[in-house]
């Protein structure tokens, strides 16, 4: 995924959380767009929408993983939602090609469960664990797909698996909104693609988060 799709898509899901919370704040409620009174106590539904990004080391350099994620949550405990991240990875390649550059894209999505565990009104711990699929491709830059057609732009790919635990901290910073830290480990299937480690998403992941939500 290129970063102004990315970028777009992440505003996008911002705004249309934010539209769809309007009636919950104004209606003043806590924690929750839902509630019904069952037999022996009440029951609630949540919702929020985060994005994040997080570090990760390729070939020694720093860069990333940007991500969007929503899940709906029941009784500020249990979420479950889906998931996605695409790499941050900014570089001109040029060693499996004998002419042009090209750039490395790879991108993921998937479902993920979640336990929160509510410490007071402002501090959550949350423990998730995703699981889903992802693409991984050499595609050459602008210039040089020029003259090619339109499968002829993509050089290599692969298609891989992943689990991805991960813990994270929120503080609520106002309103509906909090930010977190988080670190992760994700795992996935064997990659094949020229010049590419196997392995290469894999490892711990530390990041931060900003979450829009009534949960």
């Amino acid at each position: 995924m290129k970063k102004a799709k990315l970028i777009t898509v992440l505003y996008c899901g911002l705004v249309f959380l934010t539209t769809g919370f309007l009636y919950a704040q104004d209606s003043e409620m806590k924690n929750h767009i839902w509630m019904y009174e069952g037999k022996k106590s009440q029951q609630r539904l949540g919702a929020y929408l985060a994005m994040d990004g997080v570090y990760h080391a390729l070939d020694g350099q720093s860069t990333g993983l940007l991500g969007i994620r929503g899940a709906l949550v029941w009784n500020s405990r249990w979420g479950v939602g889906l998931m996605g991240q695409a790499l941050w990875y900014d570089e001109p390649l040029d060693e499996v090609v004998s002419e042009g550059t090209y750039h490395l894209q790879a991108g993921l999505a998937g479902l993920y469960i979640e336990y929160q565990i509510p410490l007071n009104e402002n501090w959550r711990t949350s423990i998730m664990l995703a699981s889903g699929s992802g693409l991984t491709l050499y595609q050459y830059d602008k210039d040089d797909r020029e003259g090619k057609n339109w499968y002829e732009e993509i050089i290599d790919r692969d298609t891989f698996g992943f689990v991805q635990p991960t813990i994270e901290i929120r503080r609520k910073i106002g309103g509906l909104w909090w930010i977190g830290a988080e670190v992760g480990f994700m795992g996935t299937s064997e990659l094949h693609m020229q010049g590419l480690p196997s392995d290469f998403l894999n490892g711990i992941k530390p990041g931060f988060s900003i979450t829009y939500g009534l949960f």
